[in-house]
Formats: structure tokens, sequence, C-alpha cells
């Protein structure tokens, strides 16, 4: 069939495309300790391979003041050090503490030893989205978590500092103010920007066009033999989701090689196949009508993503939830007005050889 022949070059460039997401960086910095040296805290940083850290502090730095810091060339951990310390009390107050919570982005404090409040934090709807601003990011729980926590009285009060793995660190300054630094000059990840680091969802967006088209085309034929024809296409749009699902591609070229050789042939081919569809049925008004609703629930579900990425909603679960309650009555609505057009008449509505003019339907026939 010539629509298979149409949908089979994006089918070879899922093949192609997959094993470009498995292309490594070489190292990336992540912050793993920090502690108190004399009358500053050391923040220390690790290089992150792709096999993991490589185990000791190979970069450092200094604050005095809990805003600034001062790069040490040439630093090396002290033989004595034991390894990052998850909580830190006051040397003149031993029931002041400040300790990481585990498997988070977070700080939490305690002025009497027992009773504590949290006092900084990433949430966790938004450290999904910071989660994808790093490559090769492994356990979100081990790689972009709070690891360790320095805490000492300076000139102008209590300052903090915060490992936070690959998102840098955090520093509070005396006056109790929190603010992420990330690895200086390098400022760290956003917690939202609008329509960045979304392509998955994007491309899935734009599939769900795609597919909602096929289902159109499939479910107006008469036909049972067809429809299974036709439907089988749909597998297409779905090879599309798997390979956004198990892929990684919010960086660099990947993204443009993926929609040049997958994401656009597989649409472009499913608009070709509706309006295929709509004229050899000879019904316009239903089939311009799928696309409608098909271009509609691919734009909404697109927005709603962006919204995510925006911070509206802050959760991704709720914008899940918000797709899925798009797509649902999308695909309803695709459904009952190909059903019409396959009550309305034959699949293929064209006039057999000799038929003169007048035996021909009208191209805008009741739908």
């Amino acid at each position: 069939m010539r629509v298979g022949r149409l949908i089979l070059l994006p089918v070879l460039a899922l093949v192609l495309t997959g094993g470009l997401s498995g292309c490594s960086a070489p190292t990336y910095e992540t912050a793993v300790d920090v502690y108190v040296d004399g009358d500053q805290l050391v923040l220390g940083e690790d290089l992150a391979y792709p096999y993991g850290l490589s185990g000791h502090v190979s970069q450092a730095a200094t604050t005095t003041d809990g805003v600034h810091t001062l790069d040490v060339p040439g630093w090396r951990d002290a033989d004595h050090r034991a390894g990052p310390a998850r909580s830190s009390c006051l040397a003149d107050e031993p029931a002041h503490c400040f300790r990481a919570v585990a498997g988070h982005l977070a700080v939490e404090e305690t002025t009497d030893g027992t009773n504590w409040r949290q006092v900084w934090a990433v949430p966790d709807s938004r450290r999904a989205f910071l989660a994808r601003q790093y490559p090769e990011l492994g356990p979100v729980a081990a790689d972009l978590s709070t690891l360790a926590v320095a805490a000492l009285r300076g000139p102008s009060g209590v300052i903090v500092a915060a490992a936070n793995g690959r998102d840098g660190f955090a520093l509070r300054d005396g006056a109790g103010h929190w603010q992420r630094i990330g690895f200086p000059p390098h400022p760290p990840g956003p917690l939202s920007f609008s329509g960045r680091f979304i392509f998955r969802e994007y491309g899935a967006a734009a599939l769900l066009a795609a597919a909602l088209i096929l289902l159109g085309a499939a479910a107006s034929r008469r036909d049972r033999d067809q429809r299974i024809g036709w439907g089988a296409l749909l597998l297409v749009p779905v090879a599309g989701w798997a390979l956004l699902l198990f892929g990684d591609y919010d960086y660099g070229l990947l993204n443009v090689a993926l929609s040049a050789l997958v994401l656009g042939p597989i649409v472009t081919a499913a608009l070709v196949v509706g309006l295929l569809a709509a004229v050899r049925q000879r019904r316009w008004r239903s089939g311009v009508a799928i696309l409608g609703v098909a271009a509609v629930a691919g734009a909404a579900v697109a927005l709603t993503f962006n919204g995510w990425s925006a911070g509206r909603p802050a959760s991704y679960s709720v914008a899940c939830l918000i797709a899925l309650a798009v797509t649902a009555p999308a695909a309803a609505g695709v459904l009952v007005l190909a059903r019409r057009v396959a009550a309305a008449g034959p699949a293929d509505d064209v006039p057999a050889p000799g038929a003169t003019f007048a035996d021909v339907p009208p191209p805008f026939g009741s739908n």
C-alpha cells in the first residue's frame, strides 16, 4: 500500500536516531562536600564521569559571609577528612544545628536539638524540571539532592552552605537569606523557563495529533479488513512515543535530527493520509473536522506542558492529568466523526469506469 511506503521512512529513522541518544559528555561538576575550616566554609566539587564520581574533591571554593565565594586553586582534601557530613552544629551552640533532608533538595534547622523545621528547599515538583537540565543525570535522590551541610557563626551571623550534587551549592548569609549559587561563576539551572526542556512533550503532542488523524482515517472505513490495515498505521506514532519516552532529547542537535527525521515525517504523513481519506470518500466537512480536532488537541497538550515548564501547574503529574483530560474527549470526537463518514456511504466513493459526471457524488455530500 502506498500509504505504508509513505510511513516507512520515519520508521527507519526511529532506529537511526535511537542510537544517537546514547552519546555521552565527558565530565560534569558535582557539589559533593561542604565543611568548616577555621573561620570559613569550604565548598568542595568533584567531577562526575559517565561511570561515576572520581571519589575526591578536585576543586574548592571558600566563603566567610555566605554571599561571596573565593576559588582555591590546587585545593586538596585533608587526609583526616571522613567524608561529607549530613548535619552540622554551631561550635558555640551545640543545640543549634542544620541537616540535609535525605533524598531531597532541602535543609532543616533546629535550635533546641529536638524540633526540626525546613528552612530551605527546592520543591520536588520543580526538581523534576530541574533534572532535565543536567545531561546524563543518575538517580535524582543521589545526584540531585542535598548531600552535605556545614554551618558556622561568622561576623554577620550564622552562615550555612549546602552541597546539592549536580545543582551546585546553596548558601545562607548571616541575615538568614538562602540562595542557590550553582558553581560560580556558572549559575544554577532555572526552576522554571517557559518552553524550554520540554522537547519530549512537544513531540508527544505532535504525535498525538498524528495518531488522532490516523484513528479517524481508520475508523471511517466500512470494511473491517481495511479498518485493521489502516489502524496498523497507528503503530508508527506509538513507536515515536516509545522513542521519546526512553530517550534523552533535551540537548543539542539531537532534537533537530529527531524532528527532521522522525516527528516531522510522521506528522506530515498522517496529515496526507487524513486528506487522502477525506478526498477519496468525498466527505470534506467531516474530514476537515477530524483534522481540526486533532490539531486543537495537539496544541492543547503542548500548551499544557509549556505551562508546566513555566511553573503553572508546578506538578508534572497535574500536567499529565490535564493532557489526558484533553486526549480522551478528542479521541471520542474523532471516532464519532469517523463513524458518521463510514455510515454515510461506501468507503471509497469513486465513480466506476465509464460513469458520467452526473454519477459522481457531490464533493460536499451530507455528513
